[in-house]
């Protein structure tokens, strides 16, 4: 399975983009990701994110505060 992160905003940051397109092996991992880049991705202009499955959403959440 590959879960993998769409972001709706501006992602100007090459580790954040690189990241996001590799995805990750679990929902655990990919959730993780998240949860340690969330101040990342809200500075570098990111205002939501759509967890994927092999390609089917999963679940969509604002990082707005």
């Amino acid at each position: 399975m590959n879960w993998t992160w769409e972001v709706i905003g501006s992602i100007s940051d090459v580790d954040l983009a690189l990241d996001l397109e590799q995805g990750w092996s679990d929902q655990d991992s990919a959730e993780q990701w998240l949860r340690e880049m969330f101040a990342d991705l809200l500075d570098d202009g990111v205002d939501e994110v759509t967890l994927f499955c092999d390609g089917e959403e999963i679940y969509s959440m604002s990082l707005e505060p």
